[in-house]
């Protein structure tokens, strides 16, 4: 079998994606082997991902921001505030998520809602503090990838 992109190459491997053969200069152009249909998609798949958090993000803090307004019975907070806690609760949450171990899954119910109660209040804390350094963190990725896609069609062979 051929490299995909110089047809009269021998290859010595595949793309992971797509099985398609790729040579040592192919090969080595990325940390795994993959073709750059492949990698294009990657990237489009993960600035996807990156946007549908934004709106999962956006929709949840709004839902929130509703609720709690709406059942609070002195207006004494910002709306705009609330709002902002809401958004730092999902992004810490998803932290706390991906920092917890697997002897989560052998607690008892109590247990459970302890823990859960205990995340909820840590998201809070931290989510004031992690909402700006994950819109920068996103919007920095954004950039890399946006950078990256245009670098692979500019330079693509085939």
């Amino acid at each position: 079998m051929n490299c995909y992109n110089h047809t009269d190459i021998q290859s010595v491997g595949t793309c992971t994606d797509c099985g398609k053969g790729l040579c040592v200069d192919c090969i080595d152009k990325y940390t795994i082997p993959i073709c750059d249909t492949c990698n294009i998609q990657r990237l489009k798949a993960e600035k996807a991902t990156i946007i549908k958090d934004w709106i999962i993000t956006f929709i949840i803090a709004c839902i929130g921001t509703y609720f709690i307004y709406k059942n609070k019975g002195e207006k004494d907070f910002s709306i705009f505030f609330i709002f902002y806690i809401c958004i730092g609760v999902r992004y810490a949450w998803k932290l706390l998520t991906n920092i917890a171990s697997k002897w989560v899954l052998t607690m008892s119910f109590g247990a459970w809602v302890i823990y859960y109660f205990m995340k909820l209040l840590l998201s809070v804390l931290i989510g004031i503090f992690i909402v700006p350094i994950q819109i920068l963190l996103d919007i920095k990725r954004l950039f890399e990838v946006n950078k990256l896609e245009k670098f692979i069609i500019t330079n693509n062979i085939k």
